[in-house]
């Protein structure tokens, strides 16, 4: 039989194959083995692995000499990262005593950081995946992530310098740049090592400097020369309470002078000190000639002084806000600090027409000091401050300076902080910025105004470095607010219980600031809200880092300000109600007011239009202020200096930029004709008027000839100018001016006079005494009131220098509105309108008429029950207005009396039923005030007063049954006839429902300080009868919704009304609604029938809807009586049984005669005596006794310029405020407070108190009554005051247990925070209180604002209120609320990405995460979550739980029309997402990962599979040969840990709780070998490879321990191999031989049989064991056989029968021969990791003993947190995992897409791809098939190269023409010729070479072996077998072949000596013998 060689030179186990298909050159198993083998040779060699050694000689947790030292022997290293630009390495150690970081350098290893309370690293048992290395320019930065603590990174070179070496103790914070060192001893906190830095949390101080004007008087002999000093006292100041400082310049000026000091002086002094009480010490600069005219005095003289500004003002015409931020040590930036309230001060107010502009508003800042910008808050780590100011109006936040710790060394010894201040102003320590001109630093970049924090990730599981940014990966952000926060809100006095008070700095500027007392002077602007706004607060919370919720808003947070309180000085209060989140620090409040611009503007004159309106003028330069949509706010009177409360809103019809003709007709006074007491129709000829007077509703009348003629005046028809004609009384009250359009007659007979308008109504009432009268016929005179006039004027067309520099704008307001406009020289008012009214009242002792000798009209009013209205008998007496019939009577207005009034007689109606009276009338109810009241009137039993909707008992207006269980009406017949039910409730208006009191009108009388008059209008709109059932229907409700309808209760809306009042009055159709319209707010008025002609303003208007004689809930009642008393059952049959009765009772109630409306007018404070409503000014009341109805007059009144004076302008001019034309719809909210702490702290304390703060308690006198109590030093909660404070005055006496009250900490503007004093708490002194420090819902007040407050009305938002002038802006930051529900959220396929980073350039934005950048990007979530990025050349790769996805960094994809794709350069950070092919994913096991080069390798638990990724794509390498295997072995585990060995090129996978590793190793494709090494954690540096044990790195392959030592534990090696060479064919082995290398020699004396008898021991390979699955073996000593080493394998002998014994694959032995001689058995444990193990033994014999493991604790359960059933404590998932399918949401789910939509899970089908082209129809190369514009629109066509990859690119170049010429085009591929893959072609190196395995000589014995040959190339140059003999040349046996020497040299014997011949000369005479 042949013979079968069986190899294993693959190297490479395979357990996927049946044992007998295994491939030659494979093996099945193998531990701790490693192959080496040459390519295409069988010959190879196995041998054990070497092992690992501690990476340092002492052990820093448990090996070093200090006990101290130690953490624990179990600690675990959790991390690790390498740093390739040293070969160093760092590791994160954890353990529940102590964690750290080291690093190891070169052998070397330090403590980078050392936390012993683990409250700073915060690590855990869990592996962190995420960790990068940043190289710096002189450090680096570790940053880490761990999918559960906050992302943290640090310093490495100053945490090192902060770090003892031995690890003792905590790590120190050392900041060079601050001056803190490592004996500073500042230890770290958690803050100094996130990613995240806090941001500054408080404002800056402010304390401005501005140019005030100081005016003051002096008594003084000027007889000093320049340069001399001397004293002077100061008197009179203005302001009150002002005073020079040393230094002022005082310019001087005699009283008396005619020139003004502004302009001129006559002498300046300079104060140099002061003296006390106003006395200071000067010197004199200069003073004027004494002898030169106006030269100064040197005599005894009073002076007026005006001090004199020498600084130039800073920021003019600017509200600026000043805010800083803070730069850390690393060179990052903070966010922005809150910025401060616009630095601005109002002056007194000056708005004239002259000027156009208010001079209140103009910047006068001289200088600034900034303070507050080192606090308590301020981290250490912070070793720069910007300090920033911004404007109004403009997004650029600005650079002021730069502000750096003080260097100590360039100050001299014994310098004082006060001096190094006096010197520098600008101080570090005493946190001191003085601002003095308006040069900027630098601007900031635009997009921190969009940073209001810093979006880092709460946690992140996964994180890399790619563009130079950091990159996080299925993070978490936002927090949970469980409880929605509510806010309450309001507004109040900016200064109403605090002091108006600055803040002194005494000393050296560090001190306590002391508050003292100021004083406002009189039109000084002050800080306030603007009125007629609409407010709302907003709240959000923040973390200790600053992150921010969204804005939070409730009901309770909105306000309105209304118009009245447009003078006061107006601030936000507020206080939160709910309980604050639980990991919240601080809250800020935000304010939402989103009106649009609104300007002042000033009036300069006032002028009538000619159809009644006003023209009003202002200046030209005002005219963009105004348009006509405007509506105008009167805000301020003319020569007023209060406000207007009423709304004075007037609507701009017109705007002309020139003078309107009707105004600019110049009107003179013609002549004035005597008309009164003339008697119409009396044609006497005496009379002015002959037979045609003036008459309502027309416009022709005639004037007497000879009357007129007499005067002199020219002939009235031939006069040229235009004519007008009005009547004047002798009270100066004027009808209007009417022109009249055409004069005939004259001469011989009577002027015929036609106006262009009809005469009007009112104007009649105004000089006629009984009007109206009866104007149709002949009959009813009228007289002409006594003392009237009529006033003929002629007027021309002017040019007026007024109509010049102004524009004029027509408002549709009245003459009444004229008297506010106009100066106060205006004293004459004309009659508009006037309105007819009566008094009507009822008799009633609780409430007696306004004047006691009225009575009542007894011949009209009766209260009959019997009575019919339809019977046609005669009306029975009454003594109250109660029922129709009354009402019917009581409606004719007089009419109908025994003497009838003859003004109420005219031919259409005879007998008058509407009209207005005053009000002291009986109603029988209210009319609800909205369709909610009605529509509860429904039962469907008479349950009286309950509703069985809800079974509960209701309250409703409606109410239709009886109350309190009372029967039914017992008047119901009364009710039938009209007539009230005084046993029901009549009305409920005001929520009383005891036993009803009748109601009555209460006509004239005083509410409060004001006054009231109730004005009717009755019997008003149509009958209001509903449909067939009579508003009932089939459910027994009663639904009567038709009474809601508005015109039901509107006089001026129904036709007959109107009629009747035109014919009754006069005026036309729209009489009736002009008069309605007059009584509104505002309107002026007086009593026509007034003695005194007193004038009335009205000050508000509400009107009350009532009935007259029956209400709803009668009517209700009439049809319950009947429905349950009559036996009925649907509402048609209750009609039918009671027709008559029913019928009666709503007909009555539907009438309108039932309805009246009321008017309640407000007059104001003005008092209303009896004089002024009586007739004829006699003291005969209105209704005279007994009946005699005469009426009042209402006359409305309208302003008069007197034509004495004309027109001027005011000095104090009226000013109107534009309203915003809308409200911006923008849900937008502005930064208005601090980051105000939710509890006191040693940190935060001085930003909710600053020291200075004055303390008021409004409701304890605590604090002392007259002087200011203020903080002058905090410590937590513990605050020091100047003052005690009596807390006995706080809790009272004993026994009263008074509540506690909080006590406010008011700051200079304005503001405030409060909190509650701890009054069982223990001080040390009566100066200090303990306060509570739970501050978080405890009142607040804002110093926000948004305009500045005159007083007077004026409130100013604009610089110097001109228009386009910069305005306060509403805020610097912005927020909005959310339309999400905000909580925590786990956005676990998510990317998030930092600014950048350049070690270069020091630019530092790592920590900037600014959301409103787009810097987010969510991967498709059927991708799973996102467990690793790993950066891979310029590409993102993230390996996420089912795919691997490359992510474009800094490019994209763009896709051609036919779907092919090109990628692109791009400003986006992550581009287009692609996954690779392959459906394989990481699971959940990041810790998986291994990377060498650009190769990556990582388990897929989930599937069963290890992968690689390579540039060729993934590849399962689990299916080498190891699928099934891979497929149990990976599910076992939770964590897999991969690492690479470079050293091996080996990917090795751990799984720690099966106890196994193993390699894959790339050279041979195939899985090498398990191994016994479990590491924590592995990586490979600088060709090395380590890993971790109880938190020890140990260096593998290394020679020093014994082989398969692994942390000082010994392990064997195995191989597992199958001889199997053709499975096929039956064979049966005589010899198995086993071939080796050189053989192990053991020196054996007693067991000949085993070893070689006496020779000595010699290291080599040995056979410890060998087994099949039948028997084992061993193998003697190995016999060399031509340089190779064989021998046979000998099986142990055994009894068993041949029959039984087999080798799979070969069959069955015939026999087996067992010398026992040769193989002597010996029993025994066999196995070297047994307890017991016995070397000697032969064969064994199944006692082993192991030490067992203790076996895992399983816990079955669902391991999946995504599932609802998630058992966060299972260690084994059990398959139970239960999920919630999704909401199935259709639409485009491919994020490349332009539809794409990141909500949906379903493809729809509708994506739709970006398509980059030209979109403009217009542009030349317009692409309809684009969808997205790409920017590249060519509009004008320029032919060249228009390719810039061409050598010739035209840049400007609009359409190609096919010039372009290029270069030769790269070719990118492989370059080496000795690569695999050269390609010729090639022109650039793409990196992809390829090379086939390395060859060359592969035997360890030649002597040329290369180790990293893979293929023999047959050059191996062995050492020459040794030749002795002589090697010495010169020996005559020299052998040239011989190597060695063997010392037989020979050589010829030596030449004989040479011959000798003698010389001799015996005589020395050179001559002699040889």
């Amino acid at each position: 039989m042949p013979e079968i060689k069986s190899t294993f030179t693959q190297g490479k186990m395979n357990k996927d194959l049946d044992e007998r298909l295994l491939p030659n050159g494979e093996y099945r198993d193998a531990l701790n083995i490693q192959v080496s083998t040459s390519e295409a040779s069988d010959i190879g060699s196995v041998t054990n692995i070497l092992g690992n050694v501690g990476a340092f000689d002492f052990h820093p947790f448990y090996g070093s000499s200090s006990p101290t030292n130690q953490i624990a022997p179990n600690a675990k290293c959790v991390g690790c990262v390498v740093d390739e630009k040293t070969d160093s390495f760092y590791w994160f150690v954890y353990h529940t005593t102590k964690s750290a970081i080291l690093k190891y350098n070169n052998g070397q290893i330090k403590f980078i950081f050392v936390d012993t309370t683990n409250t700073v690293l915060e690590f855990t048992t869990n592996i962190i995946n995420g960790i990068n290395l940043v190289a710096g320019q002189d450090t680096d930065y570790l940053f880490w992530t761990d999918g559960i603590n906050e992302p943290k990174k640090i310093d490495v070179k100053l945490c090192e310098q902060g770090t003892h070496q031995g690890g003792h103790y905590d790590t120190r914070l050392v900041i060079p740049k601050r001056g803190i060192s490592y004996n500073s001893s500042v230890t770290f906190t958690k803050k100094y090592i996130t990613v995240i830095k806090p941001n500054p949390k408080s404002k800056l101080l402010i304390d401005p400097i501005f140019d005030t004007t100081i005016e003051a008087t002096a008594e003084i002999e000027m007889d000093v020369n320049a340069g001399d000093e001397g004293e002077i006292v100061f008197d009179n100041f203005l302001p009150n309470n002002a005073f020079f400082k040393v230094g002022d310049r005082v310019s001087m000026l005699e009283t008396g002078s005619s020139l003004s000091i502004l302009d001129t002086s006559q002498a300046t002094i300079q104060i140099i000190e002061s003296l006390g009480e106003s006395k200071y010490k000067f010197r004199l600069l200069e003073k004027s000639d004494t002898n030169q005219p106006g030269g100064i005095p040197t005599t005894l003289t009073v002076f007026n002084c005006i001090k004199v500004s020498l600084d130039s003002e800073i920021f003019p015409r600017k509200f600026i806000r000043f805010g800083y931020r803070y730069k850390y040590n690393s060179g990052e930036y903070s966010a922005f600090s809150p910025f401060t309230d616009s630095v601005f001060k109002a002056g007194e107010f000056e708005y004239s027409p002259r000027k156009a502009y208010n001079t209140a508003m103009e910047n006068r800042l001289l200088s600034v000091k900034l303070r507050k910008f080192i606090t308590k808050e301020t981290p250490y780590d912070v070793v720069q401050v910007d300090l920033l100011y911004t404007e109004s109006d403009s997004p650029i936040v600005y650079i002021v300076d730069k502000v750096k710790p003080f260097d100590n060394s360039s100050i001299e010894q014994g310098v004082t902080l006060a001096d190094r201040i006096g010197n520098y102003k600008n101080e570090w320590d005493a946190s001191l910025y003085e601002v003095t001109s308006d040069l900027i630093y630098a601007a900031v970049p635009e997009n921190q105004l969009l940073r209001h924090y810093d979006s880092v990730p709460i946690t992140a599981l996964a994180q890399e470095v790619t563009g130079s940014r950091i990159i996080y990966g299925n993070y978490e952000q936002n927090y949970n607010v469980d409880l929605k926060p509510i806010l309450k809100a309001d507004y109040q006095s900016r200064y109403r219980e605090n002091p108006y008070y600055e803040t002194l700095y005494q000393g050296n500027y560090t001190g306590s600031p002391q508050p003292i007392k100021k004083s406002f002077l009189l039109g000084e602007g002050i800080k306030s809200l603007k009125s007629i706004r609409d407010y709302q607060l907003g709240i959000s919370y923040l973390d200790d880092y600053g992150r921010q919720t969204p804005i939070f808003t409730s009901n309770d947070s909105q306000f309105k300000i209304p118009k009245r309180h447009g003078s006061a000085k107006m601030k936000i209060t507020g206080r939160v109600v709910t309980d604050a989140p639980s990991w919240a620090k601080s809250f800020k409040i935000f304010v939402k007011e989103t009106s649009t611009e609104y300007y002042n503007i000033a009036l300069s004159r006032v002028y009538q239009a000619a159809d009644g309106d006003l023209w009003l003028s202002f200046p030209s330069s005002e005219r963009n202020k105004v348009d006509e949509d405007t509506f105008l706010f009167l805000k301020k009177a003319a020569e007023s200096n209060s406000l207007l409360t009423e709304e004075h809103k007037y609507k701009v019809i017109a705007i002309e930029n020139e003078a309107p003709d009707y105004i600019k007709e110049k009107i003179d006074r013609l002549i004035a004709l005597d008309v009164g007491n003339e008697i119409g129709n009396n044609n006497d000829g005496l009379d002015v008027f002959g037979t045609s007077f003036p008459q309502s509703d027309n416009r022709f009348f005639e004037i007497s000839h000879l009357i007129y003629d007499g005067t002199g005046a020219p002939n009235l028809a031939e006069i040229e100018e235009d004519v007008y004609i009005s009547f004047e009384t002798f009270e100066n009250d004027y009808t209007r001016r009417y022109k009249v359009s055409a004069v005939a007659g004259g001469g011989t007979s009577p002027y015929e006079i036609t106006l262009e308008d009809v005469f009007d109504a009112s104007d009649c009432a105004l000089i006629y005494n009984n009007f109206p009268p009866d104007y149709v016929g002949t009959g009813g005179n009228v007289s002409i009131k006594s003392g009237v006039n009529m006033v003929i004027y002629t007027g021309k067309e002017v040019a007026l220098p007024e109509f010049k520099g102004v524009f004029f704008v027509k408002i549709n307001a009245s003459g009444a509105d004229q008297e506010l406009f106009l100066p106060s020289s205006v004293t004459e008012y004309e009659v508009s309108k006037t309105l007819y009214s009566h008094f009507f009242y009822d008799f009633d002792p609780q409430n007696a008429p306004l004047i006691t000798s009225y009575t009542n009209t007894t011949d009209i009013l009766d209260n009959n029950p019997d009575y019919d209205p339809w019977s046609g008998e005669s009306a029975p007496s009454l003594t109250i207005s109660n029922s129709k019939r009354e009402w019917k009577e009581l409606s004719k207005f007089g009419g109908n009396l025994s003497t009838p009034n003859p003004l109420f007689t005219n031919n259409t109606f005879s007998d008058p039923t509407c009209g207005f009276f005053i009000d002291k009338c009986f109603y029988a109810g209210i009319h609800p005030s909205s369709s909610s009241n009605i529509n509860g009137v429904k039962s469907s039993q008479p349950t009286y007063g309950t509703s069985t909707d809800d079974g509960g008992a209701e309250f409703n207006e409606w109410a239709a049954f009886p109350i309190n269980g009372q029967s039914f009406p017992s008047s119901i017949q009364q009710i039938i006839n009209g007539g009230p039910d005084y046993h029901s409730i009549l009305t409920t208006a005001d929520d009383n429902w005891d036993e009803a009191a009748l109601q009555f009108g209460k006509g004239i009388y005083k509410q409060g300080n004001d006054w009231i008059i109730e004005l009717s209008f009755t019997n008003i709109g149509t009958d209001a009868k509903g449909g067939a059932n009579y508003g009932l229907d089939q459910s027994w409700q009663m639904e009567f919704l038709d009474i809601m309808k508005g015109y039901l209760w509107e006089p001026q809306n129904n036709s007959n009304t109107v009629q009747e009042y035109k014919e009754r009055y006069g005026g036309g159709n729209q009489a009736l609604q002009q008069v309605i319209n007059r009584i509104e707010p505002n309107s002026l008025f007086k009593f026509g029938n007034s003695a005194e002609g007193k004038k009335y303003r009205i000050k508000s208007v509400s009107t009350e809807k009532r009935y007259n004689y029956i209400n709803f809930l009668q009517l209700c009642s009439v049809w319950y009586f009947f429905r349950n008393n009559q036996g009925v059952n649907t509402a048609a049959q209750a009609w039918d049984a009671n027709d008559h009765n029913f019928r009666k009772t709503y007909n009555a109630f539907c009438d309108p005669l039932n309805r009246r409306l009321t008017y309640k007018i407000n007059v104001g404070p003005v008092d209303i005596s009896q004089e002024e409503i009586l007739v004829s000014g006699t003291a005969t009341p209105l209704l005279e006794v007994p009946h005699t109805h005469a009426a009042v007059q209402i006359q409305f009144l309208d302003a008069k310029i007197p034509e004495e004076t004309g027109n001027i302008i005011s000095e104090n001019p009226a000013i109107f405020e534009t309203e915003p034309k809308k409200t911006a719809d923008l849900n937008l909210y502005y930064e208005a407070s601090e980051a105000l702490p939710l509890s006191l702290n040693y940190e935060n304390v001085e930003t909710f108190i600053p020291l200075g703060s004055v303390l008021k308690c409004p409701n304890r006198d605590i604090l002392h009554p007259t002087r200011l109590t203020y903080v002058t030093a905090t410590n937590s909660n513990i605050i020091t005051t100047n003052l005690p404070i009596d807390i006995t005055a706080l809790i009272g006496p004993p026994g009263l247990n008074l509540p506690n009250v909080p006590i406010y900490f008011y700051r200079e503007d304005g503001s405030y925070t409060s909190a509650y004093i701890n009054v069982n708490a223990v001080v040390s002194s009566p100066n200090q209180v303990s306060l509570i420090p739970n501050v978080s819902k405890n009142p607040f007040a804002l110093s926000w604002f948004n305009c500045y407050s005159f007083g007077n009305g004026v409130e100013s938002n604009r610089i110097r209120d001109t228009f386009n002038e910069v305005i306060i802006d509403k805020g610097v930051k912005v927020s909005s609320v959310t339309d999400f529900t905000y909580e925590r959220e786990k956005r676990q396929n998510g990317l998030i990405f930092s600014g950048i980073y350049n070690s270069n350039t020091g630019i530092n934005n790592l920590n900037q995460f600014i959301l409103a950048e787009g810097i987010t990007k969510d991967l498709n979530p059927t991708y799973g979550s996102i467990q690793k990025l790993f950066q891979r050349r310029d590409d993102l790769i993230s390996f996420c739980e089912d795919r691997i996805v490359n992510i474009k960094a800094n490019k994209d994809t763009l896709f051609n029309a036919d779907g092919s794709s090109n990628v692109i350069a791009t400003s986006k950070v992550l581009g287009d997402a692609t996954p690779f092919a392959g459906d394989y994913g990481i699971s959940r096991n990041p810790e998986s990962f291994a990377r060498d080069n650009y190769r990556t390798y990582f388990t897929d638990k989930q599937r069963g599979v290890v992968l690689r990724l390579s540039m060729d794509g993934l590849t399962p390498i689990s299916e080498y040969g190891m699928s099934t295997f891979f497929k149990s072995f990976l599910k076992n585990d939770t964590v897999l840990l991969g690492s690479y060995d470079n050293k091996k090129e080996e990917y090795n996978i751990t799984a720690p709780t099966t106890l196994q590793t193993i390699s894959y190793k790339e050279s041979v494709r195939g899985w090498s070998s398990f191994k016994s090494f479990l590491p924590e954690h592995a990586l490979s540096v600088g060709n090395e490879y380590f890993t971790f044990k109880n938190g020890i790195p140990y260096l593998h392959h290394s020679a020093t321990p014994d082989r398969n030592s692994f942390y000082g534990v010994s392990y064997p090696s195995t191989i597992d191999v199958i001889l199997n060479d053709s499975p096929d064919v039956i064979k049966s082995f005589k010899t198995v031989k086993y071939e080796g290398s050189k053989s192990k020699v053991n020196k054996e004396v007693s067991r000949v049989e085993t070893g070689f008898y006496n020779l000595e021991d010699v290291d080599g390979w040995y056979v410890d064991i060998i087994e099949t699955d039948q028997q084992h073996g061993y193998v003697p000593e190995f016999i060399e056989k031509e340089g190779k080493w064989f021998n046979n394998i000998k099986g142990d002998e055994f009894a068993r029968k041949t029959d039984e014994f087999s080798f799979q694959g070969i069959g069955k032995a015939n026999d087996i021969i067992v010398d026992p001689s040769l193989n002597p058995a010996i029993g025994g444990c066999t196995d070297t990791n047994a307890t017991n193990y016995d070397p000697t033994a032969t064969f064994d014999d199944g006692t082993c003993n192991y030490v067992q493991p203790p076996p895992p604790t399983v816990i079955n359960g669902c391991m999946d947190p995504l599932a609802n059933n998630y058992n966060p404590n299972a260690t084994f998932d059990d398959g139970t995992c239960a999920f919630t399918p999704p909401t199935p949401v259709y639409g485009c789910t491919n994020p490349s897409a332009i539809n794409y939509d990141p909500a949906a899970n379903i493809d729809d089908g509708s994506c739709i791809p970006i398509i980059y082209g030209c979109t403009d129809p217009n542009a030349i190369n317009y692409f309809s098939g684009a969808n997205v514009d790409d920017g590249s629109c060519i509009f004008n066509i320029i032919p060249g190269c228009t390719d810039p990859q061409a050598t010739n690119f035209n840049p400007l170049a609009t359409v190609d023409d096919g010039s372009c010429t290029y270069s030769p085009q790269p070719v990118p591929g492989c370059m080496d010729p000795a690569a695999t893959n050269y390609n010729a072609l090639a022109t650039v190196d793409d990196g992809s070479c390829t090379y086939p395995p390395l060859s060359g000589c592969t035997d360890p014995q030649a002597i040329n072996y290369d180790p990293l040959a893979v293929v023999d190339d047959g050059s191996c140059i062995y050492q020459p077998i040794p030749v002795p003999g002589c090697t010495d040349p010169n020996a005559s046996n020299y052998n040239p072949l011989a190597t060695v020497d063997d010392g037989s040299c020979t050589y010829p014997p030596p030449p004989p000596p040479p011959q000798v011949l003698t010389i001799q000369d015996a005589n020395d005479d050179d001559t002699g013998t040889i």
